[in-house]
């Protein structure tokens, strides 16, 4: 899974179970990113 810091920008893959900081800045706020999903809607 992919993670982005919210201090320093960087995406990196992957956590630790004990380890739950920015691999670069060391900042515990961490955002999952998440695929971007294709919705469809039919207008019937």
């Amino acid at each position: 899974m992919n993670y982005v810091c919210s201090d320093c920008g960087k995406e990196f893959d992957g956590l630790d179970s004990d380890f739950i900081r920015c691999l670069y800045c060391d900042s515990k706020v961490l955002f999952k990113k998440t695929p971007p999903i294709l919705k469809t809607f039919s207008t019937d």
